[in-house]
């Protein structure tokens, strides 16, 4: 089981101007689920995704999807997983769909040393009806754990979201884009 939420927002002020103008103010929330099966490699896994950017032209996303997993690497300092399943893909705001999506993903788990991960994650989602509709979901995390607290870290990363469709401009100068480039560093807490 796993539980990840973050909240993005930035403002820039023209200092000759005197206006602030937000340039990014977004969120999601993610859990998955991996059903393990004793000692085998294979598992079945169910995720659920809520994504809120007022930048996008989906605005706010909810993802259900499900499948079937597979341990390639399980060792101790290295995890290697691959998944495929499909799902639901319901949008509202400027955008408003709900499409069908296969998934196929890749996730990479490196304990480098005892307190030091690195996990880098990729989700290829393609729509049922439409295979020139595709998302791509990309992730890289360096979490560094702060010894004083069990189960707090320090973690650098990056995000990026490629979608190879976008809709009309959310406002006159906001336009979605294909790439959707996010980086961040914070402390994390893992219960």
């Amino acid at each position: 089981m796993l539980f990840s939420a973050a909240y993005f927002f930035a403002q820039q002020r023209d200092n000759s101007t005197g206006v602030t103008d937000k340039n990014t103010n977004s969120a999601f929330a993610d859990y998955r689920h991996d059903f393990l099966f004793g000692e085998s490699h294979f598992f079945l896994f169910g995720n659920a995704r809520y994504d809120y950017d007022e930048f996008q032209d989906f605005v706010n996303r909810i993802t259900a999807q499900g499948g079937v997993g597979y341990d390639f690497v399980r060792s101790d300092p290295i995890l290697f997983t691959g998944t495929v399943g499909a799902g639901v893909n319901q949008s509202w705001g400027q955008l408003n769909t709900t499409k069908g999506e296969l998934v196929f993903g890749l996730d990479f788990i490196w304990k480098i040393t005892e307190g030091q991960k690195l996990t880098v994650d990729t989700y290829f989602y393609p729509n049922v009806e439409d295979w020139s509709d595709i998302r791509l979901q990309s992730n890289l995390l360096y979490e560094l754990a702060l010894g004083w607290v069990d189960g707090l870290s320090f973690n650098l990363g990056l995000q990026n979201e490629y979608r190879s469709q976008v809709g009309p401009p959310v406002a006159p100068s906001i336009f979605s884009e294909n790439n959707n480039l996010k980086y961040f560093g914070g402390l994390g807490y893992e219960f």
